[in-house]
């Protein structure tokens, strides 16, 4: 068979692509996976290749520093010819409560036009957000989180419906995982804290099951005293960079230094050395 013959990544990311039987992006599929973009296009260019998924869903997102801004005047022209991209800016204005300026205009237009979003995507984008708002106890999102919640699932790939569909799911599966996280770390529920939350991001994005995150966090403890982040991060980006993804290639692989009687004092003393 032909499947037979692909590489353990190809093979990766179509058993993920079956999985949400055929409907969601190949990129978004490889990003569940925790795989980087590079990876990703590797697989996908084998699979285009082998004739299992076809090149038009091969898409590759937009880098998220390329950004392009519309001015009003482009911007009534792509609303006069895609009505249903005027319908989500209608319900977009409604969920604000006011009538958005060209900036938040051009934002979503950007996320339309630019970047490929759909229109059923960018509706449910805009419910999610509207959820998240009651749940932050806010009356209304803000345009400016909708403009944000969309640039993540760009990075994520989300084109379609369904992409959007399976990114809300994803959301949820990682909330938990980071609730998980945090009592893993000691971290009071309560006080959440965005830069301790882009750490703990990062680090599932790169593939890391919590218990991993709680060895590091133990090393960390163990050599500061208590946790550092930027140490932590060092721990596991090391393990990243050696391609130490389990529990038994970590303890193998990396086994706790032994301290020397008298180490040399680093420049930054919570730079972690392995």
């Amino acid at each position: 068979m032909l499947t037979e013959q692909l590489t353990a990544d190809a093979a990766a990311l179509h058993q993920a692509i079956l999985r949400h039987g055929g409907e969601v992006s190949p990129f978004f599929c490889g990003k569940e996976l925790g795989w980087e973009h590079r990876r990703i296009a590797r697989a996908m260019e084998e699979l285009v290749a082998a004739g299992i998924i076809d090149p038009a869903a091969a898409v590759l997102p937009k880098p998220l520093k390329q950004r392009k801004t519309y001015d009003f005047p482009e911007i009534q022209a792509i609303l006069a010819d895609f009505p249903a991209f005027a319908r989500v800016v209608h319900a977009v204005e409604h969920a604000a409560g006011r009538r958005l300026p060209t900036v938040d205009l051009s934002a979503l237009t950007e996320l339309f036009d630019f970047h490929g979003l759909s229109p059923e995507a960018l509706e449910l984008l805009t419910a999610q957000c509207c959820d998240e708002a009651i749940l932050r106890g806010e009356e209304r999102p803000t345009a400016r989180h909708i403009e944000k919640l969309g640039l993540e699932w760009v990075r994520l790939g989300v084109r379609s419906r369904a992409d959007a569909v399976a990114a809300i799911r994803r959301m949820v599966r990682r909330e938990q995982t980071v609730a998980e996280v945090r009592r893993r770390l000691r971290l009071d529920p309560d006080a959440r804290i965005s830069s301790d939350d882009a750490y703990i991001a990062a680090w599932l994005d790169w593939g890391f099951s919590p218990a991993l995150i709680e060895l590091a966090f133990d090393r960390t403890v163990l050599n500061c005293g208590r946790l550092n982040w930027k140490y932590c991060h060092g721990i596991l980006e090391s393990w990243r960079k050696n391609g130490l993804f389990t529990m038994a290639d970590v303890l193998e692989k990396d086994a706790p230094p032994q301290k020397p009687e008298t180490a040399p004092e680093p420049e930054d003393p919570w730079r972690y050395i392995p």
